[in-house]
């Protein structure tokens, strides 16, 4: 960046020493009324000419130079850029009369002959103050913008150096530069210049005009995807060298404006160019929105190129406004768009701004283009033009942004009302915390339709854009939780602020039935526990009494199974409703120790590998009373000895259980369904399992029972 500072303050220093190494009068000139001489349109009041008595408004028609003969002066000499001129040969004479006039001047002391006749005599100054040069509008706007152009493309190179893009913008805004700074020697060139000096300096200046328009259509056709080959970028490059070396030998005259056709030539062929990116770029779109800035800001150029520069020089040969150095602020928009685009800056606003500065931009252009007929046609007097453009301000300009813009965006806020009354009333149905979770990321999928969505572990307070518009970061509704979702619109279009704005909304709407549910889930769960307290301090003491003081170990055992399924009850209670698989095996075992230690009867119990789960309790409050009165059974009417306990998972959301004993019992087929059967078998069908009991081959008074049952997984 050193050296591109060191570059301009170089480049800045050159263009204000050759426009102060000049005869300097105090003065600066227009063409004359009636195509002949110049007219003075300001004057230094510390200058030559002023002091000698000329005053603003003179009309010089001949300059007589000492030794010379009088010269009469052309009014093209007035115009201060001669590329204004259509034709080749009227350039070359320009020069050639810029060069006469110079002699006069270089001479020392000068007669001027007025439209009076009056004849004045001036002595110029050998140069021109500087305070004279940097004071001039033309030089100051002209080195500004040329600089400013300069530095921002050595920038954007500096930081993408390997990228092709960025070099040819390196490339256009340095022609964009040159061009300025050549062009803010000659604009704010008094009378003339030394023909040779000129000369040179109008080549140098045609070199950055014919290069910038190639540079950017070369832009156009690789950023940000490659159109053509790059032999079809060097051949480009190639036609505008036979381009600029033809303006300066003349060999073919154009059909159309010599200087200004080929800028009307490149700006179509960019626009036709970014016509194509925008129609390649459509399934990426981080790579649309950076189309999207270049197009925005080359069409601001374009318009306002053709309606300040092109077409007034064109039709009437000079531009629309007094101030050259405008029409360099102009070349100034595309850089900036390939910057932003390159830079990603905002894309996600895009769209909004897009439409925003467009309507501006294009009822501008109609309220003054009506203007400007009534002001030709009708014969309107200012102070007309200045009522009218009141009227057609308040009457058209304003209702008709105000219709178009309801007209877009009015049907876009009609839908988010609607899907947040719809999503209103849906979460109005949701009674879990998990539930409401599940529910808006369904919806937050199904409005904005990511090519991904997923929960991310985040503190997020407040919705995200990020990426340059590629992801929007939600917050859930549980504390440091959030959702992440990628590329809106299956990846064909970015996230932007409506976007933002309307998940915001959701988000905060979530945020409170999460925080309803809790307070409502909080009274529940006081009472839920209030409740399993006095069971157990009342109802468990009690039962504790009878087992230990029942008369018979009949009674005992009894009081010891309600009271096991008092104990599943507390549990469920004090749970929520959700108990941990691992957890009930354990308790299902440490039992089932404790009964068969009491009977005396050994225990076998051989559990497998389980994946931890998170199943409703009822569920495995059954299956625990399933195994409890199976073992129950077996305890009580087979006598037997040993007792084998197998549990499996044969799938991560379902358990087998198998118990076997060296009981006597009568075969299945014999039994007659008692209430214990029937409980069991009840009881598998709610948990949509199923269950066996098979005799031993060899001892068919010996009975397994299997068990598969299925398992609900829910959220710890």
């Amino acid at each position: 960046m050193l050296a591109a500072t060191l570059a301009v303050t170089g480049a800045t220093a050159f263009s204000t020493y050759l426009a102060s190494n000049r005869p300097f009068l105090g003065a600066l000139f227009e063409a004359g009324p009636g195509g002949a001489g110049v007219r003075v349109k300001h004057l230094d009041d510390r200058g030559p000419m002023a002091r000698a008595g000329f005053q603003t408004g003179d009309v010089l028609t001949t300059v007589e130079g000492a030794g010379l003969e009088p010269h009469a002066i052309a009014a093209e000499a007035g115009l201060i850029d001669p590329d204004v001129l259509p034709r080749l040969d009227q350039f070359k004479a320009f020069l050639a009369e810029n060069g006469r006039l110079y002699e006069h001047l270089e001479t020392g002391r000068v007669a001027f002959t007025l439209a009076d006749g009056t004849v004045r005599s001036v002595e110029p100054a050998p140069r021109r103050p500087l305070s004279a040069v940097l004071g001039n509008q033309e030089f100051l706007g002209a080195s500004i913008v040329g600089s400013l152009s300069f530095l921002l493309g050595a920038l954007i190179w500096m930081n993408r150096r390997r990228e092709p893009a960025p070099r040819l913008l390196m490339l256009a805004c340095l022609a964009n530069a040159v061009t300025l700074w050549t062009a803010a020697v000659f604009w704010s060139r008094e009378l003339a210049l030394p023909q040779g000096a000129f000369a040179s300096i109008m080549a140098v200046n045609h070199i950055g005009a014919a290069f910038y328009p190639s540079l950017l259509v070369s832009l156009a056709a690789i950023y940000p995807t490659q159109l053509v080959p790059w032999s079809a970028v060097k051949v480009l490059l190639a036609a505008t060298a036979l381009y600029w070396l033809n303006k300066q030998a003349a060999w073919i005259e154009f059909p159309f404006h010599a200087h200004m056709s080929w800028y009307a030539a490149g700006a179509v062929a960019a626009l036709a160019g970014l016509a194509l990116q925008w129609r390649r770029t459509r399934s990426d779109p981080v790579q649309r929105a950076q189309v999207s800035w270049v197009t925005f800001c080359m069409a601001i150029m374009i318009i306002a190129m053709l309606g300040y520069y092109v077409i007034p020089i064109t039709m009437t040969g000079r531009t629309l406004g007094a101030a050259q150095w405008a029409a360099g602020v102009l070349t100034f928009f595309p850089f900036a768009g390939f910057a932003l685009g390159v830079a990603r800056y905002r894309l996600f606003d895009l769209p909004e701004w897009w439409f925003n500065a467009s309507v501006w931009l294009l009822l501008g252009v109609l309220i003054i283009a009506l203007q400007a007929a009534l002001f030709y046609i009708a014969g309107f007097q200012e102070i007309g033009v200045l009522i009218y453009a009141a009227l057609a301000a308040g009457w058209i300009y304003f209702p008709l942004r105000q219709w178009l813009s309801g007209r877009v965006f009015g049907g876009a806020e009609d839908a988010a009302n609607a899907v947040i009354l719809g999503y209103v009333e849906t979460l109005s149905k949701s009674l879990t915390t998990r539930d409401i979770d599940a529910r808006f990321a369904a919806e937050l999928e199904d409005i904005f339709s990511p090519s991904s969505i997923r929960r991310v572990s985040e503190r997020s307070s407040d919705v995200r854009i990020g990426d340059g518009g590629l992801s929007l970061v939600v917050p859930g509704a549980a504390p440091q939780t959030a959702f992440r979702l990628e590329a809106a619109a299956n990846a064909t279009r970015l996230f932007n602020r409506r976007d933002a704005g309307l998940a915001r909304t959701l988000a905060r709407i979530t945020r409170q039935r999460h925080a309803q549910i809790d307070a409502i889930q909080a009274s529940v769960n006081k009472e839920r526990n209030r409740i399993a307290r006095d069971l157990h301090d009342t109802v468990g003491a009690k039962l504790v009494g009878l087992i230990h003081g029942a008369p018979t170990l009949e009674v005992s055992q009894k009081a010891r199974d309600v009271t096991n399924a008092l104990k599943d009850t507390i549990w469920l209670l004090r749970n929520e409703g959700l108990r941990s698989l691992t957890v009930a095996l354990s308790r299902w075992a440490d039992e089932a120790r404790v009964r068969t230690e009491e009977a005396g009867v050994s225990l076998e119990w051989r559990q497998a590998c389980v994946v931890e789960i998170f199943t409703p309790a009822q569920k495995l409050i059954s299956l625990g009373n399933i195994l409890r009165e199976n073992m129950t059974n077996i305890l009580r009417h087979s006598a037997a000895t040993w007792i084998e306990v197998v549990i499996d998972q044969p799938e991560p959301l379902q358990l087998s259980i198998k118990v076997r004993h060296n009981g006597v019992t009568n075969p299945p087929e014999h039994w007659e369904p008692g209430f214990g059967l029937k409980g069991i078998e009840e009881r598998v069908r709610e948990l949509d399992g199923r269950v066996e009991w098979k005799s031993d081959p060899v001892r068919p008074d010996r009975v397994e029972m299997r068990l598969w049952a299925s398992l609900t997984e829910e959220n710890g």
